[in-house]
C-alpha cells in the first residue's frame, strides 16, 4: 500500500459514490434511459396490438420467431 493507512484508502473507495457525477455519465444515461423508455412503449404497443405487427400474418413467416425463442432458451440453458 506504499506506506497509506486506512483512512486514505477509505477515502479513495468512498469517493467513487460521494464524488458527483461527470457529464458523460449523464449524457449516457439519458441515451440508455431513453431507449428504455422506447422499449418499454414497444413492448406495451405489441401487448396491445397484438404480435401481428410483426408482420407475420403468415404461418411460414413464424420460423424466424420459433427459431429465436429457441435459441435464446437454449442460451439461457448453458
Amino acid at each position: 500500500m506504499n506506506r497509506r493507512n486506512f483512512s486514505w484508502l477509505t477515502e479513495r473507495i468512498s469517493a467513487v459514490v460521494e464524488q458527483t457525477a461527470p457529464r458523460w455519465w449523464w449524457v449516457a444515461f439519458t441515451i440508455t434511459a431513453s431507449a428504455a423508455t422506447f422499449g418499454l412503449f414497444c413492448i406495451g404497443y405489441q401487448i396491445s396490438t397484438g404480435v401481428g405487427t410483426w408482420g407475420n400474418q403468415i404461418p411460414v413467416g413464424w420460423a424466424w420467431d420459433i427459431t429465436n425463442f429457441v435459441f435464446w432458451i437454449g442460451i439461457g440453458h448453458a
